[in-house]
């Protein structure tokens, strides 16, 4: 909202990059002065030199980066040469903090030397504070039952403003302005209180703000960088997994600016503004004061107010007493409050695309936000990573439907990815998946939530050699996962009809944060979902492969279903108007009174489509694993390998069609033809001794043995299905 410098930084650079781009697309220009044009499909797919870009790969975190000496960044080769010799093409650094760009530089060298595709997130996080207040109902309120003194502990806080009301009718008996003093807030009050007094204090804080400062800082942190062929894209322009504040209010001069001017762009005049925050129109000299206005306190449902609310103006100590059954003043801070956030960060990646011309992607994490969500049809943000972990359905409700939800309310096309994914939980004594099966299903799932590539958390995460705090995430621990996920990849990379994959979505209109409700009337029920990661009301599960997700527009792909309490509600009333005008076979009113129950319709408007991709794990012999899957020219291809020992195969084939073989261990491809024997190499696994240690997630020295190992050679069949191939088995001597 407030006016950017950042176009500025880049100069006649970015502006010529502004206007060259087309919608989701770009060029870059590698260290070699190679251009590689790249664009972002409607599907959501990345198209780099006029091929599909299909990542499976994970995120590495180099040793390199948290110790000195090239011992180390020998240390890290090895490692990645593994990654490499496994199948994994794509790879994205995390650094986790500022790294001095030319130790940087020898790792991107390494990738380069290996053959990797890769990307490289920027963990520069906003260097500013914003200040402003906390707005959160039940923090800093007491109930004084008689006049007197009331002490609330301040902590770090420093000042607020206070607001003293009666518990019976919630008349203001008194406000002001308190400082803490040792640590505790103190309001003294000595008139008559019948029934109690509630008091309320809003405390002064702050919150991470990225400032142009920040811009100037990255743009000179990647200028220098030498980026080959293999790079690919940035992530996290603003910090890991940033999210825009909660139950914050910013209170800076430029920040009320430009909230002034956003409250004259909505609404034609102080009439129209004051109707619309539950105010009266002699309350409000002017947008200026109104975007100083602090919110104080609600009356809280089961009161004898629940309809009244306070504000006080910031500059004058005014209390001016709203109507929360009309006020939607909340909801615009909120608003206002992260189209700050998200101007400022689609510039922010103009400006990094001035210099190395790739796409600029975000995790998307926490719960569902504007920020996200392009508004621009040129430049800026390219694309979203699901941050999703745990196991089946869980990947859907932790960031995985919801991403998809944000993506779409993007004016330009956006690249849907997945940046951080792992099965495992901290209380698995495991490391990430302990079959083949798994991982590919739920891959699989995350494809029919939309991804069109999967990055793993991780490949190598350990800073050294005694980091145990992501001992069971971490796939380089069981070489063979890492094989299993490059298999996947290849296989995916085999065929192109899935790229045109859209998820099965309905949208759910309009979401409610977590802060949604902190300065709103005390009765208003719940009316939407929040797309937390949390899972709790989050999105909803329409059926196999079907969600309902958050949505903050109207134009997106799919149903919008929408509480029937938004007509009841002045405040909602612009959201209800927005779901009633649309055509009655897009729009699906739910259950009424906070329950969000969906309508049994809507099941029939949201078709269960299946993922083209389908890659299935079976045991088709004892002591062996199968996959098997189609190609893109629906040629059927079944790979064998032995599960522990070395195995001998009998394989027979029912098919009419030509059916050969390809047998362990050949560099090339040398079929052979049908009925055969081969033996499966051993699966060489090994029982090891680990040990997690991250008491921040309840994991403090825990020891643990599993079976790991390494990837083993398979039988390749091309030409038959499973259903039309006899395997047999049989344990090899030794």
């Amino acid at each position: 909202m407030s006016e950017s410098v950042l176009l500025r930084l880049a100069g006649a650079a970015c502006a010529a990059l502004i206007c060259a781009a087309s919608a989701g697309a770009g060029t870059f220009v590698d260290r070699d002065g190679i251009r590689h044009r790249w664009h972002i499909t409607d599907a959501h797919v990345l198209v780099w030199d006029s091929a599909p870009y299909l990542p499976f790969g994970g995120m590495y975190v180099p040793r390199a980066f948290f110790q000195d000496g090239d011992a180390i960044l020998a240390e890290d080769k090895a490692r990645l040469a593994v990654v490499r010799q496994n199948g994994v093409e794509d790879v994205y650094l995390n650094p986790c903090r500022a790294v001095p760009p030319e130790r940087l530089q020898q790792m991107i060298d390494i990738l380069e030397e290996l053959g990797f595709h890769y990307g490289l997130q920027l963990c520069l996080p906003p260097s500013g504070r914003m200040p402003g207040y906390r707005i959160q109902p039940g923090h800093l309120e007491h109930t004084m039952e008689e006049p007197g003194r009331c002490t609330l502990e301040a902590g770090d806080l420093a000042r607020g403003r206070y607001i003293v009301c009666s518990v019976r009718n919630g008349e203001v008996l008194a406000s002001g302005q308190v400082e803490a003093r040792d640590g505790q807030f103190t309001i003294s009050f000595d008139g008559p209180c019948p029934g109690g007094a509630l008091v309320k204090i809003v405390p002064e804080t702050d919150s991470s703000w990225s400032t142009d400062g920040d811009a100037r800082a990255i743009a000179d942190y990647i200028r220098p960088l030498l980026l080959g062929p293999g790079f690919r894209f940035f992530i996290d322009p603003i910090g890991n997994e940033y999210c825009a504040p909660r139950f914050f209010l910013p209170r800076g001069e430029a920040w009320r600016t430009g909230f002034a001017r956003f409250l004259e762009q909505r609404y034609p005049n102080l009439r129209g503004l004051a109707q619309a925050w539950g105010l009266r129109k002699s309350d409000l000299s002017g947008f200026d004061q109104a975007a100083r206005l602090v919110p104080m306190i609600a009356g809280s449902s089961g009161s004898n107010w629940p309809a009244a609310g306070y504000v006080m103006d910031d500059a004058s100590g005014e209390v001016l007493r709203a109507d929360m059954k009309r006020s939607r003043m909340w909801a615009d801070m909120c608003e206002a409050r992260e189209l700050d956030i998200r101007d400022w960060l689609n510039a922010l990646c103009d400006v990094i695309k001035a210099i190395h011309d790739v796409p600029v992607i975000a995790k998307r994490h926490h719960e569902s936000t504007r920020i996200w969500s392009n508004p621009n049809s040129l430049g800026g943000l390219d694309g979203l990573g699901m941050e999703s972990y745990i196991k089946g359905d869980r990947l859907a409700s932790f960031n995985g439907a919801a991403t998809y939800a944000d993506i779409v309310q993007s004016k330009r096309p956006m690249w849907c990815l997945v940046t951080e994914y792992n099965g495992a939980t901290w209380t698995d004594r495991h490391i990430t998946y302990q079959n083949r099966a798994e991982m590919y299903s739920d891959i699989q799932l995350l494809l029919r939530l939309g991804a069109k590539g999967v990055f793993m958390f991780g490949l190598g995460l350990s800073a050294s050699g005694g980091d145990r705090n992501w001992t069971i995430y971490e796939l380089l621990n069981d070489p063979r996962q890492i094989e299993w996920l490059g298999t996947f990849g290849a296989i995916a990379r085999t065929r192109s009809d899935w790229l045109e994959y859209r998820p099965s979505t309905a949208f759910w209109y309009p979401p409610q944060n977590t802060d949604a409700k902190a300065f709103t009337h005390g009765d208003l029920p719940d009316y939407g979902l929040s797309g937390s990661w949390t899972g709790s009301g989050s999105v909803l599960k329409l059926g196999p492969g079907r969600w309902v997700a958050p949505t903050y527009v109207t134009d997106v792909p799919g149903p919008i279903v929408y509480s029937s309490d938004l007509a009841k509600w002045p405040c909602l009333g612009s959201e209800a108007a927005a779901a009633q005008s649309l055509p009655k076979a897009r729009r699906f009113p739910a259950s009424a009174d906070g329950a969000l129950g969906l309508p049994p319709e809507l099941s029939e408007a949201v078709p269960d489509i299946d993922l083209p991709l389908q890659v299935s794990v079976w045991t088709p012999a004892d002591g062996v694993e199968g996959i098997e899957w189609r190609d893109g020219n629906g040629t059927p291809h079944i790979s064998l390998r032995a599960t522990r020992n070395a195995v001998s195969v009998r394989l027979t084939s029912d098919s009419v069609g030509e059916v050969s073989a390809r047998l362990p261990g050949d560099a090339a491809y040398s079929p052979t033809p049908l009925p055969m024997t081969a033996v499966l190499p051993g699966a060489m696994l090994r029982t090891q001794s680990f040990v997690l240690h991250n008491p921040g997630f309840g994991a403090d020295n825990v020891e643990f043995e599993c079976e790991v190992g390494e990837a083993v050679h398979c039988v390749h069949i091309t030409g038959a299905a499973r259903d039309e191939i006899g395997i047999s088995s049989s344990l090899q001597k030794r």
